[in-house]
């Protein structure tokens, strides 16, 4: 959108040929950039249940995977006739394979990586919180002024209750939007 003397312009405008000359008069932090800055400041804060959890039991799992490793150094000699360099190197081996910081590690690369990509398509989470609740989502709703949609809403079905009569619900709908002001609802 050209602008003229005397516009307001936003922080990321560009200029596309000429002088320009802009009076800042807001601080940063309330640029567009400022606000996605903060956002992801506070969606970094908020950690998923999943990497609570991952918290909590990763020192016991440390302990766990350190414990097995040394039952391997100096048990399988003695119970499996295994050299110590055999038993050392297979010890090792469990050790890299069990690690606790890969599996401790591996939720936040996860979701920043789920937030991204899905930010790069246009849907913003304020959190990996809020992305781990999506997972669990089995029913969404949109109004119908078509908000979050195109802006032409339509109904293509109708499903109801098995306790809930059809015909009576949509009476209901009926009554109830016969009263309303919603601008959506023009007839042609």
């Amino acid at each position: 959108m050209d602008k003229v003397a005397g516009d307001e312009v936003y922080a990321g405008t560009v200029n596309g040929e000429g002088a320009l000359y802009v009076e800042v008069t807001k601080s940063a932090e309330g640029s567009l950039f400022g606000k996605i800055i903060k956002m992801v400041e506070e969606a970094q804060a908020e950690v998923p249940d999943s990497q609570r959890f991952m918290e909590r039991f990763e020192g016991i799992y440390a302990r766990i995977v350190v414990g097995v490793t040394l039952l391997v150094i100096a048990g399988t000699p003695l119970l499996l006739g295994w050299t110590w360099n055999e038993a050392f190197y297979k010890a090792m081996v469990f050790l890299v394979v069990a690690s606790p910081c890969a599996l401790v590690s591996s939720i936040m690369p996860v979701m920043l990586s789920a937030m991204s990509s899905s930010a790069r398509r246009g849907i913003l989470f304020k959190g990996g919180a809020h992305m781990e609740n999506m997972a669990r989502t089995q029913v969404v709703a949109f109004d119908k002024t078509g908000t979050l949609t195109m802006g032409t809403p339509q109904v293509t079905d109708i499903i109801t209750a098995e306790h809930v009569d059809r015909t009576q619900l949509l009476a209901a709908v009926a009554a109830i939007e016969n009263i309303s002001m919603h601008p959506w609802l023009v007839p042609s």
